[in-house]
Formats: C-alpha cells, sequence, structure tokens
C-alpha cells in the first residue's frame, strides 16, 4: 500500500507540474523556454577556418615593402571577434580595433612585411585573440629572404663570362 501510495504522490506531483506548463501556467512556461534558449545557445559559437598561416615570399628586392592577405572565415553560427595582439614597449601590449566576421563570412587580415634596409631571411608574425572556444588564439606569419635579387635579375657571373 505504501508503494502505491509513493507512486500515485509521484504521478500526482508530475502531472502538477505538466499541467502547470499546459495550462498556462505562464511563469513556469516562460522559465521553460528561457532554459530550452539556453540549451540551444550554448551549442552557438564561432568556428575561425584559416586556410593558410603561413606564407614565404621568396627573394625579395631590399627596398620593398610587401603586403601579403591572409583569408580568416567564420564557418560558425554566432559571431567571431578577432583581436590583434600587438606588443608594446617593456613587454605590455596594446590593445587594437577588433574585428567583426558574422556567422558565414570571410574577411582578408593584411600583413605588410618591410625589408628596407635589411638583408637575409626576414619574418614577421602577428598574433590574434578570437573568441572561438576551439581556437581562443592564431598566429599569421610571412617570410621573405631579403637583398637578395633572383639570378635572372643579377645578371651574369663573371667566372661565367667567356673570353
Amino acid at each position: 500500500m505504501k508503494k502505491h501510495r509513493r507512486l500515485l504522490i509521484a504521478v500526482v506531483w508530475i502531472a502538477a507540474m505538466l499541467g502547470g506548463l499546459a495550462l498556462g501556467d505562464a511563469g513556469a512556461r516562460l522559465a521553460f523556454q528561457q532554459e530550452v534558449n539556453r540549451s540551444l545557445q550554448s551549442d552557438a559559437r564561432p568556428v575561425v577556418v584559416l586556410p593558410e598561416t603561413e606564407h614565404h615570399l621568396g627573394s625579395i628586392r631590399p627596398d620593398a615593402v610587401t603586403r601579403v592577405e591572409f583569408a580568416v572565415k567564420n564557418a560558425g553560427s554566432r559571431r567571431l571577434i578577432l583581436r590583434k595582439k600587438e606588443d608594446a614597449c617593456c613587454g605590455g601590449t596594446r590593445p587594437s580595433e577588433p574585428v567583426f566576421i558574422e556567422p558565414g563570412d570571410s574577411c582578408a587580415l593584411e600583413i605588410a612585411l618591410d625589408v628596407r634596409g635589411r638583408r637575409g631571411e626576414i619574418r614577421k608574425t602577428i598574433r590574434y585573440a578570437t573568441n572561438d572556444p576551439n581556437l581562443p588564439s592564431f598566429s599569421l606569419t610571412v617570410s621573405a629572404m631579403a637583398g637578395t635579387p633572383p639570378a635572372a635579375a643579377r645578371g651574369p657571373r663573371m667566372d661565367d663570362a667567356s673570353p
């Protein structure tokens, strides 16, 4: 008899809860809908897609400023926010203006490599912070050999000249 009574109390309690939702208890319905919305939104997130994170320019003129664009796509269902991490003096960082990419959209991030007055292997890396929980930051790198023009542009070598 006690088992039946407990079962009856449980059934009445469940029916009362469901009845409140179905029969117009606006507060209960609102709380339920908010919980459903929260659970649906937990899957909504930005997703960074980077086809390329490094670009080597090869040999370039020693007086060149070269610009390279990197494509960034948001494959998620929430706005992607990118913020460049710029180093300032004394180890601190300066805040930069954020880049917003809507779901399904893409943009190009440009990096300028200035090799004027420099020779040899030059690398420039820019770091970005994101609101993608699976990729909270990423780096884009551009590299080149400065001051070494291609062999065809240098002309014939002295030991190649015929007497």
